[in-house]
């Protein structure tokens, strides 16, 4: 190994799948976990702690409770993000280019406000960075609080049938150990750490 600082990072990525039926919704969910670039012994970890019934049974226009937090399950403190990303898949298992605007809500906790920095106000499903470290055994707050779909989705109000559609709302959560060299790097980012382990993010020119 060269001169680079230790270091690893990892990726965690649940998935909430949403199944569009006739006369409702069904809900259920998946988790796994990807480790990436292990240049190190250290074990930075997050794990994603989430309530939500995978048995639940959605109709159009609810809102299902979906609540989504990180905890550092690592022995390092780290610095941490995520993403959501969302897909959807017709009824003949072929991917839909465009879902159409307003088709679903993500609901955001009250608890991220003033915790994150959102990477460009105009892209909403951009990454979320935790403004502070995160040490072993601790949890960040609520991210994401729950999922709702739009009242047209059905087929008595909306020109398309989607019944056998599948909405595919998957979290990304992302730590790397908590070293300003290390986030420019892997996340191109720039990153100060004061002294109460306040983290402050800006984007690299």
């Amino acid at each position: 190994m060269t001169g680079k600082r230790n270091r690893k990072k990892i990726a965690v990525i649940a998935g909430l799948c949403l199944v569009l039926l006739i006369g409702g919704v069904y809900a259920y969910f998946f988790q796994s976990s990807e480790l990436k670039n292990p240049f190190s012994t250290a074990n930075p970890s997050i794990e994603v702690v989430e309530n939500f019934n995978p048995a639940d049974q959605w109709l159009p226009g609810e809102e299902k409770r979906k609540e989504v937090t990180f905890t550092n399950t690592g022995d390092v403190d780290v610095l941490m993000r995520f993403k959501v990303e969302v897909s959807m898949i017709d009824s003949k298992g072929v991917e839909v280019q465009q879902i159409p605007e307003g088709f679903y809500t993500l609901n955001w906790s009250d608890e991220m406000k003033g915790k994150w920095y959102i990477e460009g106000k105009d892209k909403p499903l951009g990454y979320y960075y935790y403004n502070a470290v995160l040490a072993p055994g601790a949890s960040t707050g609520m991210t994401l609080k729950s999922v709702a779909f739009t009242p047209e989705i059905s087929n008595d109000t909306h020109e398309t049938n989607y019944s056998g559609y599948v909405l595919h709302v998957k979290v990304v959560g992302e730590a790397i150990q908590a070293d300003s060299s290390a986030v420019s790097e892997e996340w191109n980012m720039n990153v100060s750490i004061d002294s109460d382990k306040k983290a402050v993010w800006s984007p690299k020119e």
